[in-house]
């Protein structure tokens, strides 16, 4: 089971796991979804982060789903001018699997298994219910399995995330099995976090401030920053 989590787990730190083999060169829209199953010729619909919903209409390549995938999509997204009841029509050039994960509590010391290790946060932002994060970390080029990005509500720190501030308080952790003296390189990565009721759009909020130590850190110095909800385009 060990071996089990830290195989799905390492996986956050490579931004796609699964994709269609297609090119995206040609195509001119990319963006964030979630795959809900709807029984179409290719198996899934597309819900966008402004909750409008968009047909697949074509697929280059394969991609096996499972209902709530959240992914990556480069192709061509249209307005609906049909009578299917989606928002839009997609042509799917390339899609590419983003590992997702729930947000953890923690509300006792023993319960703090997630690592203090520095990470550095490229872009990070809320949208569709996420938190959505660029990323990069320090792996050991001679491990296979050495890093686990978790988002955390620390209860144990008194955070009361009640909203009072006007911003979800959590931490971003990274547990990596790194020893400095052997070899590693710098891995980029991409993760989503459903927040569920962190939500800060759900809450009418600002959205979320974030704790982390800082990549390359040598006191372990944390480093807190707020990322706002954004308002997404029609396309």
């Amino acid at each position: 089971m060990r071996k089990l989590i830290y195989l799905l787990l390492l996986a956050v730190v490579v931004p796609f796991t699964q994709s269609c083999n297609s090119s995206s060169d040609s195509a001119k829209d990319s963006f964030l979804a979630t795959l809900r199953s709807d029984g179409s010729k290719f198996g899934f619909m597309c819900i966008l982060d402004n909750m409008k919903t968009a047909e697949v209409t074509d697929l280059k390549g394969t991609y096996k789903h499972t209902d709530g995938d959240r992914v990556m999509i480069y192709g061509n997204l249209n307005r609906n001018t049909g009578a299917s009841g989606y928002n839009y029509t997609v042509d799917i050039h390339k899609i590419a699997k983003i590992i997702t994960d729930d947000v953890k509590t923690v509300s006792t010391p023993e319960e703090d298994v997630y690592g203090n290790d520095g990470i550095k946060v490229s872009r990070a932002w809320v949208s569709g219910g996420y938190l959505n994060l660029e990323f990069s970390v320090n792996l050991n080029t001679l491990m296979s399995a050495n890093c686990v990005i978790s988002l955390v509500n620390n209860v144990i720190n008194e955070n009361k995330n009640d909203g009072s501030n006007n911003y979800f308080e959590l931490e971003l952790r990274n547990k990596s099995n790194l020893n400095m003296e052997e070899n590693y390189s710098v891995a980029h990565g991409m993760a989503c976090f459903r927040l569920g009721e962190f939500n800060p759009e759900r809450e009418g909020l600002s959205g979320i401030k974030l704790t982390y130590t800082e990549l390359g850190s040598k006191d372990g110095s944390k480093k807190a920053s707020t990322f706002a909800k954004i308002e997404l385009p029609e396309y």
